[in-house]
């Protein structure tokens, strides 16, 4: 198994559940959750940070990268740090992202096949 594999089926797997799970849970999340997304948030920060400057200077595209770092990370964070009384938008915000990324990561592992 290569390492993209490995990638999509930890989206599938993980990723995608945890949003799902935090989307639809909204308030009532055990307080554990919301340390594993404040540091799974920090972690695609530095990560995607750290993969979008190794392709800069090959010069590819970073605009997943940017994405991650710019728009999905901070949700995360907002989420992690508010809590309870983080608005509503980013909770659905991290259920269709949720969706999206088992959507997007099944579809790219069954074109790895």
């Amino acid at each position: 198994m290569n390492i993209g594999t490995a990638i999509n089926i930890a989206h599938i797997l993980l990723i995608g559940p945890l949003f799902i799970y935090i989307g639809l849970m909204k308030g009532y999340i055990h307080e554990v959750i919301y340390i594993i997304l404040a540091s799974l948030g920090f972690f695609v920060i530095i990560l995607h940070s750290y993969l979008g400057y190794s392709k800069l200077i090959k010069n590819k595209s970073v605009l997943l990268n940017l994405i991650h770092i710019f728009i999905l990370a901070p949700v995360m964070l907002i989420v992690a740090f508010y809590m309870n009384s983080a608005n509503i938008f980013y909770y659905r915000f991290l259920l269709a992202g949720g969706f999206l990324t088992i959507f997007y990561h099944g579809f790219k592992l069954t074109l790895r096949r």
